[in-house]
C-alpha cells in the first residue's frame, strides 16, 4: 500500500511519516498548507491564525484517537534543529498566530497529548520475594518447621546445629 492516499470521504492525504523523511520536496507542497502530525500519521491543513481553530482541526483530522482527550491535554510542537541539536519546543496559544504566520511551507506541527494532572499516580511497585529457601551467610534454612534449626542458638538438639549442645 502507497503510504500517501487520499481519504475520499473528507478530501484529506495521510501520509504514514514526516513528509521530509520520505523524500517528498517541501517545493511541491503548496505554500498554504502545513502539516499536522500525530504519532506516526500525518495530516496536510490550512494554518489557521488562531490556536482554538487549531485544536478543532487536529481534534476533527484525527477524530478516533483525539475525541475523547479534553482540549486542555492537547498540545502543539514542532522541532528546531539548532547547532546540530534537535529539540521540541512546545507551541503556547499567545505564540500560535505569530509562529503560523512565519512558517515555511509544509512545516510538520507535532500534536501531542499531555499527561492528565488528576490522574492519580500507582502505588509503588515493591520487589517479590522468592519461595525457594532463604540464605544467611550462605546457610539454607526453611521458612517451615521442619525440625531443622533455623537459629545457631537454637535449645533444639535435632537438626543442622544439634552436634553443638549435645556434648558427644
Amino acid at each position: 500500500m502507497p503510504s500517501n492516499q487520499l481519504n475520499s470521504n473528507s478530501n484529506k492525504i495521510i501520509v504514514g511519516n514526516p513528509l521530509v523523511k520520505k523524500g517528498v520536496a517541501s517545493s511541491s507542497i503548496p505554500t498554504d498548507l502545513i502539516t499536522f502530525q500525530l504519532d506516526q500519521t500525518c495530516v496536510l491543513v490550512k494554518p489557521t491564525q488562531h490556536y482554538q481553530d487549531a485544536l478543532d482541526i487536529a481534534q476533527k483530522e484525527f477524530f478516533y484517537e483525539l475525541s475523547n482527550v479534553p482540549r486542555e491535554r492537547l498540545a502543539f510542537s514542532i522541532i528546531e534543529n539548532g547547532n546540530g541539536d534537535r529539540r521540541k519546543l512546545r507551541i503556547s496559544e499567545g505564540a500560535w498566530s505569530t509562529l503560523v504566520s512565519k512558517l515555511p511551507q509544509g512545516s510538520i506541527i507535532h500534536i501531542t497529548i499531555r499527561p492528565d494532572p488528576e490522574a492519580k499516580a500507582p502505588p509503588p511497585q515493591y520487589l517479590e520475594v522468592p519461595n525457594g529457601p532463604q540464605t544467611t551467610l550462605g546457610l539454607r534454612h526453611s521458612r517451615s518447621d521442619s525440625g531443622i534449626s533455623s537459629h545457631p542458638h537454637s535449645t533444639k538438639n535435632n537438626g543442622m546445629f544439634s552436634w553443638l549442645g549435645s556434648g558427644k
